[in-house]
């Protein structure tokens, strides 16, 4: 059950409803979005317009190439537009719970990937508990855009409900290094395709 001094958010839960609202918007957008794509892909069609928008989030996110649909390689590449749909559902499943939450303070933790080894990264947020919306917000959460603070909370919805760990984090060490495999399971990977997606 989530803990939190929740009476620490008290003046700030209109932006953590807001934020959760947008973050649904993305959700619900993003999920078309990758339907139609997978369907497109299934039928080998040229990607265009929409759906070559999507193949561009795929792979900038996860190092994903829409060719790999047509190798037969006994599951040798993940099927990211697949993960990306499973994650986006069930994330829509839980994004109307509601959110228990602390507000205020900074969070740093060291640089995820060891080669960035001097590198801090201060959160927005942080996810308590698996299973629920039990989230810290930090100062950093409430001084941001509409768009980062609803990435903010698709991120620690995939710690949540989805069990994922971070390997690299948008704009910092690593980020540029993610691929097919190291993204399968990085929140941040499926925050931003979903925040670009839901546009």
């Amino acid at each position: 059950m989530c803990e939190l001094a929740e009476h620490t958010c008290k003046n700030k839960r209109g932006a953590i409803t807001r934020a959760q609202a947008e973050a649904k918007k993305r959700l619900l957008k993003a999920n078309g979005k990758v339907e139609n794509y997978r369907a497109a892909v299934s039928r080998s069609e040229k990607l265009q317009g929409q759906n070559k928008a999507v193949g561009d989030v795929l792979r900038r996110c996860f190092g994903w190439r829409g060719d790999e649909y047509q190798k037969e390689l006994a599951g040798t590449y993940t099927d990211t537009p697949r993960n990306l749909h499973r994650a986006i559902r069930t994330l829509l499943e839980h994004v109307d719970a509601p959110i228990h939450a602390a507000c205020g303070g900074e969070i740093a933790h060291a640089a995820l990937n060891p080669r960035f080894k001097d590198e801090i990264s201060f959160v927005m947020a942080m996810s308590h508990e698996s299973n629920q919306n039990c989230f810290s917000f930090t100062d950093r959460f409430f001084g941001a855009t509409l768009e980062k603070q609803a990435k903010t909370i698709l991120h620690e919805m995939c710690h949540a409900w989805l069990y994922m760990s971070d390997v690299a984090y948008e704009g910092l060490g690593g980020w540029n290094s993610l691929n097919k495999h190291n993204s399968e399971h990085n929140p941040d990977s499926y925050a931003v395709a979903i925040r670009d997606l839901g546009k």
